[in-house]
Order: C-alpha cells, then structure tokens, then sequence
C-alpha cells in the first residue's frame, strides 16, 4: 500500500498569507509602546493564531489534510514562545521550562513515529465495532447487576 502524500489546495496559499498579514500586523500594534505587550506574548498569540488558521483550512472540502502540517508548526513554536515568555519573567524556572519542553517533544516523536506506521485514515479502522452475535432470550431477560449503590 502507498502512502499518500500530504494535499494542499493551492488556491487557499494567497489568503493564508493575507490573514496571515494580519495577524502579523496586529502583532506589531500590540508589541508597540501603546499597548505594551511582552513580546514573546505576542509571538505565542501569532503562532497560535496562524495555526488556528491552517487547521480550520484543512476542514473546508477539497483543501487537504496537509494543512495540517502548518498547523502542528505553528504549534510547536506557540509552545516554544510561549516557554521564553514564561522563563523570561521569572515565572518558570528554566530548568523545569527545558524537562516540559523535552517530554512533549519525546510525546510528540512517539505519536509521529505511530501516525507514520499506521499512515493517514488508518486510525478509524481499528476502532470499528464487530458484531459478536445475539443475545439470548433469557441474557435479555436479566435486568442489569447492581452493586448496592
């Protein structure tokens, strides 16, 4: 069986970087001297948001499951900004800042190295249910057991 390669609609690329144009803009306003925002903050609300984007694209018919993929990137540096922000104003200490962010990571290579072996569209196979055969007259017959409660 081949594996399918990862489909994109090309025709939602000009509007991603659009709104992504935007997003990126309203960055810079909020990282300026009128709002003041923490700046790793607003990176953290960039990637999420362009992730946010690129996983809603990949539910509209015919686009593709690849924009998935940018999601998952957008993601991953949401995590990483937002682990600066945190350790950057003394709220984490960084060594505890580095163990999440290696554990997620290795979390995160297991679930790849699953996907992989099992491939796209494959995980909702395993879970289908199999019929097992009837009940008999007198198994339906029997109310529930009760455990006094």
């Amino acid at each position: 069986m081949a594996k399918e390669r990862a489909k994109f609609s090309w025709e939602l690329i000009p509007i991603y970087m659009l709104l992504g144009g935007g997003v990126i803009a309203t960055v810079v306003y909020l990282t300026s001297s009128h709002v003041d925002m923490d700046v790793a903050l607003a990176l953290t609300l960039l990637f999420l948001t362009l992730g946010g984007l690129a996983y809603g694209f990949s539910f509209i018919p015919r686009a593709g499951w690849g924009w998935r993929i940018p999601a998952a990137i957008g993601w991953i540096a949401a995590l990483v900004s937002l682990v600066v922000f945190l350790t950057s104003n003394d709220l984490v200490p960084v060594e505890l800042a580095l163990a999440v962010l290696f554990f997620l990571a290795a979390g995160g290579l297991a679930y790849l190295f699953y996907w992989r072996r099992i491939g796209p569209g494959e995980s909702h196979r395993r879970t289908e249910w199999e019929n097992l055969g009837e009940r008999s007259p007198q198994e339906r017959d029997v109310p529930p057991a009760h455990d006094g409660v």
